[in-house]
């Protein structure tokens, strides 16, 4: 498992990557509260994005590929921005990785 900086860095590079390729403006990326989960950790992102609706939504759809199979959707709103015909998304993403116990991955 990586370093908690090393983590939330591979995120944002991977959503900031995606978010250009379907023309979405990354906003902003919070890292969230952790969690254990049976024998995993789940770390939580708050991630927020503005653009078209139709990108926004394809932007999204494509997570799956864009942060593989460890990383779901939680929860999400969307609202009309203020720059006129944009939509403003608010994500909650949770990353699961092994726990770690004494340095070691359980």
């Amino acid at each position: 498992p990586a370093a908690d900086d090393k983590i939330a860095a591979s995120l944002m590079e991977a959503l900031d990557r995606s978010a250009a390729k379907y023309n979405v403006r990354l906003s902003g990326v919070k890292p969230r509260e952790r969690r254990p989960v049976s024998v995993f950790e789940e770390i939580s992102f708050e991630v927020s994005a503005q653009g078209s609706y139709l990108p926004l939504c394809e932007w999204m759809l494509d997570f799956n590929n864009t942060l593989g199979n460890n990383v779901t959707l939680s929860d999400f709103d969307m609202k009309v921005a203020e720059e006129g015909r944009k939509v403003q998304a608010t994500v909650r993403l949770a990353l699961y990785r092994p726990q770690m116990q004494g340095g070691v991955t359980k």
